[in-house]
């Protein structure tokens, strides 16, 4: 972990952009370069769960793309526009996705980018202790198909859900705009590091019925020779798209 922060540090030299998020405390998420890496030309991306843009920073250098995130903490949605004030098709909503309107308690970690709707559970605070939550604040929680419209998604079209346990519901709030999407990129995990959260069969299945199969897997992580956690790579099936 130190060696890939260490690594992080030393890129950022190369880029503009990174090297004035770094001033902040912001570092690209290398992790995530094989696989933006692996299509060309996305044309748009949604960054649901931006955090402090970190996954933005990595997209933009391969993709020249319309890039639509959400983040509901005002810091780190303070930190995003900063960054990506100078670039234009850009732009970063104040809200949680989920598939209801309306306003939710949010769990706030020690690692902003560990907080979730769903309160950890004692699985999350033994693998990670440095992500323990520290307090509850309330957000606006909104569908994603009440926010963007299919006509705004030129394809292709990757979407990013970093968040926490909670992806089932982010997915069940695309309603129809999930027939937009040619690319999911999804953080899923095998046990429940936060309550309530649904096993990650329980997310492919729904996507698999949705015209969806699993491309490739990243970053896992593994305890004891067992992955309990990975960024799952989902594609349209060919000719799957409404």
């Amino acid at each position: 972990m130190r060696f890939l922060k260490i690594k992080k540090a030393l890129r950022a030299f190369f880029w503009k952009r990174d090297l004035r998020a770094l001033r902040h405390g912001v570092a690209a998420s290398l992790e995530h370069s094989a696989c933006l890496r692996r299509h060309t030309k996305i044309k748009t991306i949604v960054d649901i769960g931006a955090n402090k843009g970190q996954f933005a920073l990595e997209a933009v250098k391969w993709h020249d793309a319309t890039v639509i995130a959400f983040e509901p903490l005002k810091r780190e949605r303070g930190l995003i526009e900063l960054i990506f004030a100078d670039r234009d098709r850009f732009t970063v909503h104040p809200f949680a996705l989920g598939n209801t309107d309306g306003n939710v308690d949010f769990h706030v970690s020690a690692a902003s980018d560990s907080s979730s709707v769903l309160d950890q559970t004692s699985l999350q605070t033994d693998h990670f202790p440095e992500t323990q939550n520290k307090h509850v604040e309330k957000v606006e929680i909104r569908r994603l198909d009440q926010l963007v419209d299919k006509k705004d998604l030129v394809h292709p079209v990757l979407g990013k859900i970093d968040v926490q346990g909670f992806e089932l519901s982010v997915l069940e709030g695309f309603g129809d705009l999930l027939k937009a999407f040619d690319y999911l990129i999804i953080e899923l995990s095998n046990v429940s590091f936060y309550a309530g959260a649904p096993n990650s069969a329980v997310v492919i299945s729904y996507l698999s019925s949705r015209g969806f199969h699993i491309e490739n897997i990243y970053n896992m992580y593994q305890k004891d020779g067992v992955c309990l956690q990975a960024d799952f790579l989902f594609a349209r099936d060919v000719n799957g798209r409404g």
